[in-house]
């Protein structure tokens, strides 16, 4: 009987001291809601700290699992879209639109003379390709020797002087000589006619070793030339294509770079 006392006193004690420590054990948690207070519900406290019985991975591996509070759900970004490759025009299609490139800048101005050429047909062909390329190109006729050969002649006064000459080319041993009598070079002194200028210079020559001053006149018919006076500002690289299209399209057509300020042009 005393046991049995000593034991209720006890529990009494440690009841006590529980209660005084840590507040009454039956007492339910308070949660706070919209400003006023109420005590949970043991069916309510008894699901806060249900867990599952069962052990997590990180349980398992000797870690300590955190647990993160949930910010709500997580949005995940959609994967942007996928856009078709630019198209590359295959060989050979051609460019339009915008797929034109643009126009290179023009330069300074140069000018050059194309020709000869030989008939005005063909000249105005070669103007107007040039003047459709946005350049300036004008068409000049002129009126040129046809050379046939060169002509060795000693000037002279009168016929005396004509004789003395004649007589000195003689007696040098050389009978290629004699007097004109008629036409425009009527009374000087012939010395030779040759096909090419070189020759004509040569036998000049000779003549001077002898004292004797002869001059080479050239030959032939008069003949009609056109040019075109051509004036550009594009990039030397157009004209340059330019030049070699028209040397192709054109045998023996040349182009000189001249002064733009020259009265031909």
């Amino acid at each position: 009987m005393k046991k049995l006392f000593f034991l209720l006193l006890a529990l009494n004690v440690l009841v006590f001291v529980a209660s005084s420590r840590f507040g009454n054990v039956g007492e339910p948690l308070p949660v706070e809601t919209s400003g006023n207070i109420r005590f949970l519900s043991p069916d309510e406290l008894d699901s806060l700290v249900r867990v599952d019985a069962r052990p997590t991975a990180a349980q398992g591996s000797g870690h300590t699992a955190q647990v993160l509070p949930h910010a709500g759900p997580v949005e995940v970004p959609a994967a942007p879209e996928e856009t078709a490759p630019a198209e590359v025009p295959a060989a050979g299609d051609k460019l339009t639109g915008d797929d034109q490139p643009t126009a290179t800048s023009r330069g300074p101005r140069v000018c050059f003379l194309v020709g000869p050429i030989a008939d005005e047909a063909a000249a105005s062909v070669i103007a107007s390709g040039l003047n459709g390329s946005g350049d300036k190109a004008t068409i000049r006729e002129e009126e040129e020797l046809a050379i046939k050969d060169y002509w060795v002649l000693v000037p002279s006064e009168n016929r005396d002087e004509a004789l003395e000459v004649i007589n000195t080319i003689r007696a040098s041993g050389d009978r290629d000589v004699f007097m004109i009598t008629n036409g425009e070079e009527r009374g000087k002194v012939s010395v030779g006619v040759f096909s090419q200028r070189k020759n004509a210079e040569v036998r000049s020559s000779q003549m001077a070793k002898l004292g004797i001053t002869a001059i080479v006149i050239p030959r032939g018919s008069p003949k009609r030339r056109w040019w075109v006076d051509w004036e550009s500002d594009a990039p030397s690289t157009a004209r340059v294509e330019t030049a070699m299209r028209l040397k192709e399209a054109n045998q023996g057509l040349e182009i000189d770079s001249r002064p733009c300020d020259s009265p031909a042009l």
